[in-house]
């Protein structure tokens, strides 16, 4: 059974100076924390009624006619399958090239390592090709809902999923952020199934103030009670407690909410697999959603999803992707990832020259030859 992370005694002062920040801070907090766990009650419900059916769904060519109300039900639920995206041929074709490039080199690091299925590449050509395909910097730029004129790809890896084979990576968890929600002021505010494929709790806000909110309560009956859902049984109670954090090499994993620590979110039940999906298709899923990949594989072809993730042009970002393009011109890994791999060479891998289009090379941080 999973437990609770003690950390030290500065988080317990952490949860005080947030409570003593603002007037009447307890009871508010107090109070949102039992209309949070009312709308938690109601909503899972329905996610888990709904089931794959809940995540939005549309095709590419009627991605410009979304009206606001189906943009404010995508923002809420965090996310939505867009199908066609990419011809579905060119789509198999980057597989094939995938599976060619892996035969071409032996050495790649992957997971797991008797049977590699998730690996840790980032610049062949058809991971390349497919951050710069013009459909997907469009659909890239829709889904930020930021008014930029082009959003800035980083590079990611890809997983090939072989049928019958058990994954014990990807719990339910959150990629965006860890403790700074907490300790960075501007967080202050009151505000295809089975198939081994991707699970989300689609409901951001609920999620993330349930997220936020947690630490600060602990509940008077034992975790595994019949009566844990009950928001009487719960007590706000300042301790070093952060129940979804885990301390690794100085700083803090992903958030990792379990169904045992964070019993109103339901997850054995509300984390619901996206819907059938095919080659050319797009999931998109905010960096806030509660995610997870499914633990069996029980179809008869190979799940393959590569990872293309977007990011405003932010100052930041910009800085960041600079360095990246820098890596991909030298054949080296990214930034974040650069610890991974062997350290020797590809054959195969991505150039400059598969990059052409403008609204690409400024995504990829490349130069823009002068015409």
């Amino acid at each position: 059974m999973v437990s609770t992370t003690n950390l030290s005694e500065r988080f317990a002062d952490l949860k005080r100076e947030i409570v003593a920040a603002t007037p009447d801070y307890e009871r508010r907090l107090t109070q949102s924390w039992n209309d949070l766990l009312q709308e938690l009650d109601e909503r899972t419900s329905e996610i888990v009624d709904e089931g794959s059916k809940y995540i939005p769904q549309v095709h590419f060519q009627y991605l410009d006619t979304l009206v606001l109300e189906q943009l404010d039900d995508i923002r809420r639920k965090g996310s939505i399958v867009i199908h066609g995206v990419v011809e579905e041929g060119e789509a198999v074709g980057w597989k094939i090239a995938l599976e060619d490039f892996m035969k071409a080199n032996p050495h790649v690091e992957g997971f797991p390592e008797q049977d590699k299925q998730l690996f840790f590449l980032y610049w062949t050509r058809a991971q390349v090709q497919a951050r710069a395909h013009p459909n997907v910097l469009k659909t890239d730029k829709k889904m930020e809902g930021v008014d930029l004129d082009v959003p800035l790809v980083y590079a990611y890896l890809f997983h090939i999923r072989r049928p019958g084979v058990q994954w014990n990576v990807g719990p339910p968890h959150v990629n965006g952020g860890s403790i700074e929600r907490w300790e960075d002021s501007n967080f202050r505010s009151e505000t295809g199934p089975t198939q081994g494929t991707l699970k989300v709790f689609p409901d951001v806000p609920l999620s993330n103030a349930y997220t936020i909110l947690r630490p600060f309560f602990r509940p008077t009956v034992p975790l595994d009670s019949e009566d844990i859902l009950d928001p009487k049984n719960w007590i706000n109670i300042s301790t070093p407690d952060f129940p979804d954090i885990q301390p690794r090499d100085g700083s803090w994993v992903d958030q990792q909410p379990t169904p045992y620590l964070h019993p109103h979110l339901r997850l054995e039940d509300t984390m619901i697999s996206v819907p059938e999906f095919n080659p050319g298709d797009m999931m998109f899923w905010q960096c806030d959603v509660v995610y997870s990949v499914e633990h069996g594989h029980t179809g008869s072809h190979d799940s393959a999803i590569m990872y293309i993730p977007a990011v405003p042009q932010t100052p930041q970002n910009m800085a960041y992707v600079k360095k990246q393009a820098e890596a991909f011109l030298a054949g080296t890994n990214p930034p974040d990832f650069a610890s991974d791999g062997t350290g020797l060479p590809y054959v195969g891998l991505g150039v400059d020259a598969d990059i052409v289009q403008p609204i690409s090379r400024i995504a990829m941080g490349l130069p823009v030859p002068v015409t």
